[in-house]
């Protein structure tokens, strides 16, 4: 392992470079979970293999729950009855409509793929002014496309990177498809750890950072099945995307015409 990487792997196991607990009090449990059970594998256990799956999983939940709160809006904007304003210019009801039948229609196609939930966020991007997205929620989606983006190292001398981290889900990992080349893997948790440290913190360029942000958007249980999402001061149904039942919550995976799932 060349001297650098050494240094890095060396430094990754401290806990140092890890984001304490206490500045992500707001985001969502899931996320935070998956973040410490990589801390911990890298930290307690140095074991890269387990490390890079559990980090293409923190990338893939983190593209769930943003699409899932996004798509939780379009639904419930579907049962508006007036048309409403942005800006200065009055959107009538059709557009809206329209825009989220076709979001919705990304959803209604089977298993949807972590590609297939970048697309979602990018889409709902997008949309975001048609369909009134709480600024907060546009924030939290653009902030999980750019970690999705990242560009992760090949990890072989004189090739080029993968452009995102989907790109490399399906050309290095599908499938699993894992190498014995441990040094490889190394190299390509040290873009995915620096990206994702960046998404959860805040940079000295951003006003508000993730945790910040989702102290703005959060959950209320409204009946002993039934979720309402609050953001923007607004209160959203989350209907069939996000459910609690027996005390566990689900979120959505996929759907077809017999089955939610």
């Amino acid at each position: 392992m060349g001297s650098e990487n050494k240094s890095w792997k060396e430094k990754v196991q401290t806990e140092s470079v890890w984001i304490p607990s206490s500045e992500l009090r707001w985001i969502p449990d899931i996320i935070v979970q998956k973040y410490e059970e990589l801390r911990k594998i890298i930290v307690e256990c140095g074991n890269s293999y387990q490390a890079i799956l559990c980090a293409k999983d923190f990338v893939e939940i983190s593209l769930r729950i943003s699409a899932i709160m996004g798509l939780i809006i379009v639904n419930h904007n579907m049962t508006k009855e007036k048309d409403f304003i942005v800006g200065e210019e009055i959107c009538n009801r059709e557009q809206e409509r329209e825009t989220s039948r076709e979001i919705l229609k990304l959803v209604l196609t089977g298993t949807i793929t972590m590609g297939g939930w970048q697309n979602l966020n990018d889409t709902l991007i997008k949309s975001s002014s048609v369909l009134l997205i709480d600024e907060s929620i546009e924030k939290i989606l653009k902030k999980t496309c750019e970690l999705a983006n990242t560009k992760i190292t090949n990890g072989v001398k004189g090739r080029e990177k993968y452009h995102s981290v989907v790109n490399w889900r399906n050309l290095a990992i599908a499938h699993g498809i894992i190498t014995m080349d441990e040094e490889r893997y190394w190299r390509q948790l040290k873009d995915l750890l620096f990206a994702i440290n960046r998404y959860l913190g805040k940079s000295e360029r951003e006003f508000c950072g993730l945790n910040e942000l989702y102290q703005n958007v959060f959950l209320e249980q409204a009946g002993v099945e039934r979720l309402v999402l609050h953001a923007g001061g607004k209160k959203y149904e989350t209907g069939f995307f996000l459910q609690k039942s027996k005390n566990e919550l689900f979120f959505f995976d996929s759907y077809n015409e017999k089955n939610m799932r």
